[in-house]
Formats: structure tokens, C-alpha cells, sequence
């Protein structure tokens, strides 16, 4: 019997415990916008990207291969948005779902390649 109790008493703290909580979309991200910085954690000179965009649109010069972290704060509808390393929507691409974000993209998210993007819904 005491074995049993014991398994249900570690059985309840497994249940009991709880995922750390995800942090909420930085208050900097404009809603209706895709937003990037040039620095890491939503710091530094930022880009707000529109929703209504259709089509492939360039970064201006002045942002080309600098975002360091990103925020979709899209909304009615939500939009995902795919980034390319290269002019023309070319190269390597990284989508971002709606209501996604990252104060810290890495090289495999494309930290400073973004070249240009498109909207893709």
C-alpha cells in the first residue's frame, strides 16, 4: 500500500507541474505591422512592415542584412510573412507564422540576411 501512495503522490507532482510561461509579443510591435530590428531583444533601429502589402517588396538599403529580431503582429487577417536572403524574393527563405517573434534569430533563422519579402497568405 505505501508503495502506492508513493507513486501516486509522485504521479500528482508530475501533473501538478507547469511549463514555463512563453513570453508575450514585445510591446514595441506595432499591431497590423511585421516588424524587425537591427539589434537583439526588439532593441535598436526597427522596420514596421505593413500587412497590406501584396507581391515581393525589397527592404530599403539602409535595413538590408541587418534584422537581428523579429515580430508578426499581423491581425485580421493574420499574415505569415517569408523573408529572402536574396533580391526578388530569392535565395533562402524563413517564414514566420502570425503572432510568431524572436528577440534573437539565429543563423539558421536568417539573423542579418533578409533581403526582401512577401506575404504569403
Amino acid at each position: 500500500m505505501r508503495r502506492s501512495l508513493i507513486a501516486v503522490a509522485a504521479a500528482g507532482m508530475v501533473l501538478t507541474m507547469q511549463a514555463p510561461a512563453l513570453a508575450a509579443m514585445p510591446s514595441n510591435a506595432p499591431r497590423h505591422y511585421v516588424s524587425l530590428w537591427d539589434g537583439i531583444g526588439y532593441t535598436g533601429a526597427a522596420y514596421p512592415i505593413s500587412d497590406d502589402w501584396t507581391g515581393c517588396r525589397e527592404l530599403p538599403s539602409w535595413f538590408n542584412d541587418k534584422a537581428s529580431s523579429v515580430a508578426n503582429n499581423s491581425a485580421s487577417p493574420a499574415r505569415n510573412i517569408r523573408f529572402y536572403q536574396h533580391t526578388g524574393c530569392g535565395g533562402t527563405s524563413y517564414l514566420f507564422y502570425a503572432g510568431t517573434y524572436d528577440g534573437q534569430l539565429s543563423s539558421g533563422q536568417g539573423n542579418n540576411s533578409y533581403t526582401s519579402y512577401r506575404f504569403t497568405n
